[in-house]
């Protein structure tokens, strides 16, 4: 998801227009102890924050921030 909305911004910043096809095959259930689960996360040393804000700000703003 995360590169989709990658590519799509791109694509809108060079004047492309076309489809970008994802598939999401499961409900996510088999990551509720792991991926899903904040303690986890914190555990393993993963932080998904930064990702989450890049998420949110393309949904608010329709564009890829760059840093």
């Amino acid at each position: 998801m995360y590169a989709a909305c990658q590519i799509m911004s791109e694509m809108n910043n060079q004047g492309n227009s076309g489809s970008v096809v994802s598939l999401i095959c499961d409900s996510g259930d088999p990551y509720l102890d792991t991926y899903y689960n904040n303690d986890w996360l914190k555990q393993n040393n993963f932080d998904i924050a930064p990702y989450l804000q890049k998420l949110e700000e393309f949904y608010d703003k329709g564009a890829w921030i760059v840093d």
